[in-house]
């Protein structure tokens, strides 16, 4: 049995890990379960994803042939996958939930997952003391940065609550030599890959910098242990291989067929020295680098997803102290694997910084695989968070330990900042009543339908504000209704269904995919916001 001791400080974990989750959903959970953070586009876009893989599971559909760019196979790949969402999502789904709200349980899973995630790290592994496990998780778990994401529709970005099991995993294997906790971890790291692309390949490029600096500050340790551990390394390469064999099959083509980025375009997202600080939206300190830098928030939508200052400050300063002096108290192997992430934390910022539009980033845009495909780089930060959390909870970990009374009620006070200033407060959200109800509403289509296309009478405003595309997606998931409307970072070749408000223009793009695909028998044509279903004619739109 638990002491009483013991059962006050259980308690007190989890009423403040509930809490932290709690605030972070708050909009989920005050709405009555109708509104998650996102926006219309990428975020509708990401439901139509969860909405895929539950039709995966109820009918069989093909994984990776989500039902629009109708007929055109394999579109899942122009975009995230969501592999780690949708498990809790289509479980609740299939309890009888609504999208949204399935969605937003989703999140809430994720965010769980995370916070539990560093909690094992940094207590189960690294055993630290629980004030700094809580603010540590607190501080990557449920980030104002990883808000701010949210509010701009990037829900993908949550497969970064996946990192600190990933992270423990190969502490474990790194520890034991154990192949199997090695080979776990490269599944991880491939479910996390495929989920979102962006978050594995900045865990890629971070353990890259991080490997190479570990064998300049520690060849000899390096050395030993490659040769010591050289079948293992080999047994858990080939399980990282093996478990790559999906995310080969969905992205490699589409890798292959895809114009690169143009630096232009990527050096956009780059920050400068000021927006490598920006806490956009933040409660505590957002309104405080509006004024130091008025207009900030304009500068860049892919921006704004700094380290909150309380958090930054402890990182910075005990990544000066594992330089300047020794750490009495901490475990070399600690110390090691603090010196490392503070290093290529490090590293990685200078490596994204640029100045009148050069940056080191570069270098990594031409040389890295994968790295002419990634253009919000600044996106990396929330990846850089780990190190950045764990490294602070390191520092306060020692402080906590090594002080009396007074220190540690002001460590109280300063952990209790980093915990508060995570609270983001864009008000950017989804609603079902307000953005997919018109959507649901839509009547089934009749049976001679075998394909659907989007076709207003008229210039919709509605349309404009759905991205045009976005309604047809979900007709299409909620329907079983194949699409030739789409939505996605890339499209296919040949589609041009752009912008169904231009009248003209999109009529003519319709007849084109129409004939290149031998379309018009048991097409139909939908009126979004008559609710009306019509056989379309190729004369008709000519």
């Amino acid at each position: 049995m638990l002491s009483s001791r013991k059962l006050c400080v259980v308690t007190a974990v989890m009423i403040i890990a509930v809490a932290n989750v709690l605030v972070f959903h708050r909009v989920f959970l005050l709405s009555g379960f109708d509104a998650v953070p996102g926006a219309i586009g990428d975020g509708l876009y990401n439901l139509a994803v969860l909405e895929h893989w539950r039709r995966v599971v109820t009918v069989a559909e093909s994984w990776s042939s989500p039902n629009w760019y109708y007929p055109v196979t394999g579109v899942l790949g122009y975009s995230d996958a969501l592999v780690l969402l949708a498990p809790p999502y289509v479980a609740a789904r299939l309890l009888g939930l609504g999208a949204v709200a399935s969605l937003g349980l989703a999140q809430i899973s994720a965010s769980a997952l995370g916070f539990a995630g560093m909690v094992v790290v940094l207590r189960g592994l690294l055993s630290l003391a629980w004030p700094a496990v809580l603010a540590g998780a607190a501080g990557f778990a449920t980030a104002s940065g990883l808000y701010q994401s949210l509010t701009a529709g990037h829900v993908q970005m949550m497969a970064i609550e996946a990192l600190p099991w990933f992270a423990a995993l190969g502490l474990l294997y790194l520890r034991s030599g154990r192949a199997g906790w090695g080979a776990v971890a490269a599944l991880m790291l491939s479910l996390i890959l495929c989920t979102s692309f962006y978050v594995g390949w900045f865990i890629c490029v971070q353990m890259i910098v991080a490997g190479g600096l570990t064998v300049v500050l520690f060849p000899g340790l390096v050395g030993d242990w490659v040769v010591a551990q050289r079948w293992s390394i080999i047994r858990v390469g080939a399980a990282f291989v093996f478990s790559l064999l999906p995310f080969i099959s969905l992205y490699g083509s589409v890798a292959l067929h895809s114009p690169p980025r143009p630096w232009a375009e990527v050096v956009r997202t780059l920050p400068d020295i000021t927006q490598l600080f920006e806490v956009r939206g933040a409660a505590v300190w957002g309104p405080v680098g509006e004024a130091l830098w008025p207009g900030l928030a304009e500068r860049g939508g892919e921006l704004g997803k700094g380290i909150g200052w309380g958090l930054l400050v402890v990182f910075l300063a005990v990544s000066v102290r594992l330089v300047a002096r020794p750490c009495p108290g901490m475990t070399n192997d600690t110390r090691r694997l603090a010196q490392i992430l503070a290093g290529s934390t490090v590293i990685c910022w200078l490596l994204m910084l640029q100045v009148d539009g050069m940056s080191l980033w570069s270098l990594v845009y031409a040389w890295m695989p994968g790295g002419h495909g990634v253009r919000s780089v600044f996106r990396f930060n929330l990846v850089l968070g780990f190190s950045v959390t764990t490294v602070a909870a390191i520092g306060l970990d020692q402080a906590w330990r090594g002080g009396g009374r007074v220190r540690q009620s002001a460590l109280g006070l300063l952990m209790a900042v980093i915990m508060a200033e995570q609270v983001n407060m864009l008000p950017e959200f989804l609603s079902r009543q307000r953005d997919i109800a018109l959507i649901e509403a839509v009547p089934p289509a009749p049976a001679t339908c075998r394909a659907f296309v989007l076709m207003p009478n008229t210039p919709s405003p509605l349309l404009v504000r759905w991205s045009r595309q976005m309604p047809a997606v979900l007709v299409a998931q909620f329907h079983s209704l194949p699409t030739l409307n789409g939505y996605s970072g890339m499209v296919p070749p040949g589609w041009g269904l752009y912008d169904p408000t231009d009248i003209a223009g999109y009529r003519s793009a319709v007849v084109e995919w129409g004939d290149r695909y031998e379309l018009w028998s048991g097409l139909c044509g939908l009126d979004l916001e008559a609710g009306h279903w019509f056989s379309l004619m190729r004369a008709a739109l000519l």
